[in-house]
C-alpha cells in the first residue's frame, strides 16, 4: 500500500432493470452498467454496499452478484435478500478481492433472468502495489 497511512477511496454504480436488463443467454452472466465507475488496476477492495430502492425480482430463484476491476468481489447474493429499502453490507469481500486491471463494476447475474429491480453499488477501496 502506498504511504503509513492509505487513503480509502469509493465508487459507485447503479443496476437498474429497465436499463440494463439483458436478452437471452445463459447463466451466470456478467451485466455491463449504463451507470458505472472504473475500479483501479491493483485496487484492495475491502467493503461493498448495495442498497435497493426497488426490490429485486425473478420468477426463478435469481442471484446478483458484483464483479470489479475483473474479479468477482462479492459472492452471490439470493433475490429474496434484496427487498425494497435494504442495505446488504460486507466488509468481508470474497476472497482475490484485489483488482487484476482498471475495470468497472459489473453485475453478475447469476442462476435466473432479472424481471425487475434496481440496486444502488459502493465499492470501498485502498490502492494497492503492483506485484
Amino acid at each position: 500500500m502506498n504511504g503509513t497511512n492509505p487513503k480509502k477511496h469509493y465508487i459507485t454504480a447503479k443496476y437498474d432493470f429497465a436499463v440494463d436488463a439483458t436478452g437471452a443467454g445463459g447463466f451466470p452472466r456478467t451485466i455491463t452498467l449504463a451507470t458505472t465507475s472504473t475500479l483501479p488496476d491493483n485496487a484492495i477492495v475491502n467493503e461493498v454496499v448495495m442498497y435497493c430502492p426497488t426490490a429485486v425480482t425473478s420468477a426463478g430463484a435469481a442471484t446478483l452478484g458484483i464483479n470489479a476491476g475483473g474479479v468477482n468481489v462479492t459472492d452471490l447474493v439470493a433475490k429474496a435478500v434484496l427487498t425494497d429499502e435494504v442495505v446488504v453490507s460486507t466488509e468481508k469481500v470474497k476472497a482475490g478481492g484485489k483488482a487484476t486491471s482498471a475495470a468497472p463494476i459489473k453485475v453478475i447475474n447469476g442462476t435466473a433472468a432479472f424481471t425487475a429491480g434496481v440496486v444502488e453499488i459502493t465499492v470501498g477501496y485502498f490502492i494497492g502495489t503492483k506485484e
